[in-house]
């Protein structure tokens, strides 16, 4: 259920609509108005400028999260393969064991 959600942004107010609970919107308000503070201290801009470059530093931030994941998936992905290959392996062995153990 969509919710209204009043959040202040680098000194603006919003009225936000979102299916997300007010606490998850507001930890995101205020972490977007710590990127455009971080942004105005950094550059000395104008309000329009340090959100331009907050949205750069959080687009950076997203898409470097984003290759991570991709790359945790490849390497499970691997690790899973790896595993399945040595399951059959073992398999494998245990069938040539047993096969050896009743020719004696």
């Amino acid at each position: 259920m969509k919710e209204k959600i009043k959040v202040n942004i680098a000194g603006r107010n919003y009225l936000l609509t979102a299916d997300e609970n007010s606490g998850y919107i507001e930890q995101i308000a205020e972490y977007v108005g710590q990127q455009i503070a971080q942004a105005e201290k950094m550059a000395r801009s104008s309000a329009v400028d340090a959100a331009t470059m907050a949205a750069m530093n959080i687009a950076d931030s997203y898409f470097r999260e984003r290759e991570a994941g991709e790359n945790l998936r490849r390497q499970l992905k691997e690790a899973l393969d790896e595993s399945a290959s040595l399951k059959r392996e073992i398999s494998e062995l245990k069938r040539e064991n047993f096969r050896l153990s009743q020719g004696k």
